[in-house]
């Protein structure tokens, strides 16, 4: 059984049709940044699903390749998404 947030999390994402949706979804994301300044943006999670789709989507926005970087923290792995200038 997944846990509640994941479900959650893919729910949210299968629902993501459009550009308006998605657009407003990466707005809310990027107010949960762990960086987010004039020349980075830096957005760490737990789940690779809403990694891929930040990226996805930074990326069309952007015009750039924006890559998943995927580490671990102690028994926990973590994906990172970063935009950089």
């Amino acid at each position: 059984m997944l846990q509640f947030s994941v479900s959650v999390k893919e729910e949210i994402l299968s629902n993501m049709n459009s550009r308006p949706k998605c657009d407003a979804c990466i707005l809310g994301m990027l107010l949960f940044c762990k960086k987010l300044t004039v020349y980075n943006i830096e957005f760490l999670t737990e789940n690779q699903a809403t990694a891929q789709f930040l990226a996805r989507n930074l990326g069309r926005i952007s015009g750039n390749n924006i890559d998943v970087i995927e580490y671990g923290i102690g028994s926990r792995k973590m994906f990172s998404v970063k935009l950089v200038d």
